[in-house]
């Protein structure tokens, strides 16, 4: 969530219109945030997978497949909080925006208590959020059975709306959040 606020720094700021400014254009912009946002992500993620291998026994043979799978997660709730964080009017609404959307899906979507712990009609809606298709399928790859089209699908299922989230934020970016 923090990564996404940093849109917001930019704009008032002013280096938003320079960047904006130069040949690469927004989409470049953009996507060179959720690139350092994925880099700073995947290098949280090898620290729990390390803490996981010596608390939890986990494979080194996982890992690989594991890491990928958190970035590109990760990657894709950025766009997600940054196109609500583009949506909304100030600095402060964006962030209360992202909070709002942010907390209910990681208390129902597996962060905050595991499925298992759950009421079966409260798992069963987690499992069909972002974060709870993440974390299903990072549970499937480091302690289960993972199967390609399984994964696969949850891919689908997670990097469609974050593609969606990323040209609506490159659109917003061009358009009106930029100028006002």
């Amino acid at each position: 969530q923090g990564m996404s606020n940093d849109i917001w720094t930019e704009k008032t700021k002013g280096t938003l219109r320079r960047t904006l400014s130069a040949p690469q254009g927004a989409a470049a912009f953009l996507a060179g945030k959720i690139g350092a946002g994925v880099v700073i992500m995947a290098a949280a993620t090898l620290f729990a997978l390390a803490f996981s291998i010596v608390a939890f026994d986990v494979s080194l043979t996982r890992v690989p497949l594991a890491l990928v799978w958190s970035s590109f997660a990760g990657a894709a709730i950025l766009c997600y909080l940054i196109a609500l964080q583009l949506l909304a009017s100030s600095a402060r609404g964006g962030q209360l925006l992202s909070t709002m959307v942010i907390f209910p899906l990681i208390m129902i979507g597996g962060s905050f208590f595991p499925f298992e712990t759950m009421p079966a009609w409260m798992a069963g809606i987690g499992r069909w959020t972002p974060n709870g298709l993440a974390v299903m399928k990072v549970k499937e790859i480091l302690f289960g059975a993972p199967d390609a089209a399984g994964i696969l699908l949850a891919a689908v299922g997670i990097g469609v709306p974050a593609v969606a989230a990323f040209y609506l934020s490159v659109r917003r970016i061009r358009g009106a959040f930029a100028t006002n």
